[in-house]
C-alpha cells in the first residue's frame, strides 16, 4: 500500500529540565520569607483598609449547581473526594483539616455554594450557608498559610460574590460587616501576593478573584486593570497556540474556560469594554476541548481526565461563542486525533508535563484510546485522583503509570517517578511524531525516549486508520539504548515487555477457539476482530475507574513478548466484522 504524503505535521517535544538546586533553594527561601512576612503583625496591619458596606453587584453564576448535592448539604451531608462530614454532628472545618487534600481545597473554595443555591427552600439553604460562614470567619478570619493560599482566595472571592444573596441575607449587620470586611482583606492580600502562588490553573483562579474584587468591591485600588494585565501574561505563558495547556491536562483547560466565560459575562454586565484577547483565548480553547472528546461527548482519559469530566461541555461551547472544528494536530500540547467515518483514535504523543505543572500528569508515553461512534472500545483506566481518600495514595500513583494505559511498557514500570507532592520527577524526555494521509487513510508514527530505572529506552508506535474507519493497524516496539563511555561494549538485559489494551467495561470480549484472536462486541452490537503477532495474546480481567473512583470490571488484552527478550516488536489490528455503517 502506498504511504501517504507528509502533511507538514512533523513534531518534536522535549520535557524541560526542572530548576537546578541553587535556583530551587532561592525560590524556597523566598517562599519561607514571604510566609514569615505574611504571619507578622506588620503584614496583618497592611490588610487593614476601608470597610465596604455592600457589593457593587452580585451577578448570577452562569454554571448551575446540583440540586441533589444541595439537598444533601441542607441535610448536613458534605461529601467530596470520597470523604464525608456530617455538619450536624461534626465541625466541617475541623474535619477538613484532617481529611484528604482534595476535600480541604473543595471546602475552602466555597464552590459548594452553587449547589446549595439550587434549593427551592431558600431559608434552609441560607441558614446552612450562614452557619458555615460564621464558623469559617471564626477559624480563618486572620491570615492562614493553608486556607489563605492564593488560588483558594480567588475561588472564595468568586463564589462569595456570585452567591452573596445566600450568605448575606442575614439581618445581623455585624455578621454582614464581617463577611464584607473579610472579602476586602483577602482581596488586599491577594493583590500583593497573587504572583507568589502556585503556577498554572491555580494562578488563573487567583487572578480571576483579583479581577472580580476590582470590579465588584468598593475601594478596589485599580485591581481590575492590574489583574487583567497579569491574566493576559499568565494565559500567554500557559495556553499554547493549539489551545492546550502546558500542564497537558484537558480538565485544566475546561476549568479555565469556565472561569474566562464567567469573567466575560460579568464584564459585559458591568458595561466594560471586553478585551479582544479574552475571546481569542476562548477561540483557541474550544477546538482543543472538542478534540479531546469521543463520540459519546466525554473526554478521553489522558493526563488525569475522566470521561465524565466533560459534563457541561455543550454549555461551554455555547457560552464561549467560539466556533471551530476539533483540532486534529495538537502538536504543541502533544495529542493527535485520527478520525475516519465513525472510528476515532486519540494518541498522547507528548512527554510528561513540566515538573511544576505535573501534579495530574501521567507516565504513559504514546498511550491511545479508540472509539467506534458513541462506543468506546480501547481506553485508559482512569483512577488518577491525587488527594482523594477513596483508595490508597499508592493506587492513585499506580494509575498514572504505563501499565494502566493502553501502551507498551517494560518490567511493569514507567519512565519516571512521582514524588510526595504528586509531581513527576526528571526531565529531558523526548517525543517525535509524524502524521501523513492519502486516499487510503491516515498514518501516525510516534517515538519516545526516556529512562526506566536508569536504563534508557526507546518506544515506537505506528498506526494506520483506513479511510472507511473499518481497519486500525498498529506496530508497537520497545528497545534498550546503551549509554556511557563504554556503551558499545554493553549488552541489553532481558526484560519483560508487554502491550496492554484496556477495554471499556461495556465492551464484551472472547478468545477464539484457537486462541489467536479476540472478538469484541460494542454496546451498539458492532463486532471487531483483534489479531496480533510478535507475542502471546492474553485476555485478562482489568479494572476501570469512573469519576467518583468506583471500580468497574473490564476486559484487558495483553500482548506478551517471549521470555528473555531484550527488545520487542508487536503488530496488531482491529478490524470491523460488519463493514456496514
Amino acid at each position: 500500500m502506498e504511504k501517504g504524503k507528509n502533511s507538514g505535521m512533523d513534531g518534536k517535544l522535549v520535557r524541560p529540565q526542572p530548576r537546578n538546586k541553587i535556583a530551587r533553594f532561592f525560590r524556597d527561601l523566598k517562599g519561607r520569607l514571604s510566609l514569615w512576612r505574611y504571619n507578622s503583625g506588620f503584614s496583618r496591619f497592611g490588610l487593614k483598609g476601608k470597610h465596604p458596606l455592600r457589593l457593587i453587584a452580585s451577578p448570577d453564576n452562569p454554571w448551575m449547581g446540583s440540586m441533589k448535592k444541595g439537598a444533601d448539604y441542607v441535610d448536613g451531608q458534605f461529601t467530596h473526594a470520597g470523604f464525608q462530614v456530617d455538619v450536624d454532628a461534626q465541625d466541617l472545618w475541623v474535619e477538613s483539616e484532617v481529611g484528604p487534600e482534595a476535600f480541604y481545597g473543595w471546602s475552602q473554595s466555597f464552590c459548594w455554594l452553587a449547589d446549595l443555591d439550587m434549593m427551592a427552600d431558600k431559608p434552609r439553604a441560607r441558614a446552612r450557608a450562614e452557619g458555615l460562614m460564621r464558623q469559617w470567619l471564626n477559624y480563618y478570619g486572620e491570615w492562614n498559610a493553608r486556607s489563605w493560599r492564593q488560588d483558594l482566595i480567588g475561588d472564595r472571592i468568586l463564589y462569595w460574590i456570585l452567591h452573596a444573596p445566600l450568605i448575606l441575607a442575614s439581618d445581623d449587620q455585624v455578621y454582614r460587616s464581617k463577611v464584607l470586611n473579610s472579602l476586602a482583606r483577602q482581596a488586599r492580600h491577594l493583590d500583593r501576593s497573587v504572583m507568589r502562588g502556585p503556577d498554572g490553573l491555580p494562578r488563573i483562579r487567583a487572578l480571576i478573584g483579583l479581577i472580580l474584587s476590582g470590579m465588584l468591591l468598593p475601594f478596589n485600588d485599580n485591581r481590575y486593570d492590574r489583574g487583567m494585565k497579569l491574566l493576559l501574561n499568565a494565559l500567554g505563558r500557559l495556553v499554547m497556540a493549539d489551545g492546550g495547556f502546558k500542564s497537558r491536562s484537558v480538565i485544566d483547560v475546561m476549568a479555565a474556560a469556565k472561569l474566562l466565560i464567567t469573567l466575560k459575562s460579568i464584564i459585559v454586565l458591568q458595561n466594560r469594554d471586553l478585551p479582544a484577547w479574552l475571546q481569542q483565548v476562548l477561540d483557541r480553547m474550544v477546538p482543543y476541548l472538542k478534540a479531546q472528546c469521543h463520540g459519546d461527548g466525554g473526554f478521553a482519559q489522558f493526563q488525569g481526565a475522566f470521561e465524565a469530566d466533560a459534563e457541561g461541555l455543550e454549555k461551554v461551547y455555547l457560552m464561549a461563542e467560539a466556533k471551530g472544528k476539533p483540532i486534529d494536530n495538537a502538536s504543541l500540547s502533544g495529542f493527535q486525533r485520527m478520525q475516519a467515518n465513525k472510528s476515532l483514535v486519540i494518541v498522547d504523543v507528548g512527554p510528561p508535563p513540566p515538573f511544576n505543572l505535573s501534579d495530574k500528569g501521567t507516565l504513559a508515553p504514546l498511550a491511545m484510546e479508540f472509539s467506534d461512534g458513541r462506543d468506546r472500545l480501547v481506553v485508559n483506566t482512569g483512577g488518577n485522583r491525587p488527594g482523594w481518600s477513596t483508595g490508597p495514595a499508592q493506587q492513585h500513583a499506580l494509575c498514572r503509570t504505563a501499565p494502566y494505559h493502553s501502551t507498551i511498557f517494560m518490567d511493569e514500570k514507567s519512565p519516571g517517578q512521582i514524588d510526595s507532592q504528586n509531581r513527576i520527577k526528571g526531565g529531558g524526555e523526548t517525543t517525535w511524531f509524524e502524521r501523513q494521509a492519502n486516499e487510503h487513510g491516515l498514518w501516525l508514527s510516534a517515538a519516545f525516549e526516556g529512562h526506566v530505572d536508569g536504563q534508557k529506552i526507546r518506544q515506537e508506535r505506528r498506526l494506520f486508520l483506513s479511510a472507511g474507519g473499518e481497519d486500525l493497524r498498529g506496530e508497537d516496539s520497545l528497545s534498550q539504548i546503551m549509554e556511557g563511555t563504554f556503551a558499545r561494549f554493553k549488552k541489553a538485559q532481558p526484560r519483560a515487555i508487554a502491550v496492554r489494551f484496556h477495554l471499556h467495561p461495556k465492551v464484551t470480549a472472547s478468545l477464539t477457539r484457537e486462541g489467536k484472536a479476540i472478538i469484541l462486541r460494542s454496546p451498539s452490537g458492532r463486532g471487531w476482530l483483534f489479531r496480533a503477532k510478535g507475542g502471546e495474546i492474553q485476555l485478562a480481567e482489568g479494572r476501570y475507574y469512573n469519576k467518583e473512583m468506583k471500580t468497574q470490571r473490564s476486559n484487558l488484552i495483553i500482548l506478551v513478548a517471549a521470555e528473555g527478550s531484550t527488545e520487542a516488536k508487536f503488530n496488531w489490528s482491529f478490524k470491523r466484522l460488519d463493514t456496514r455503517d
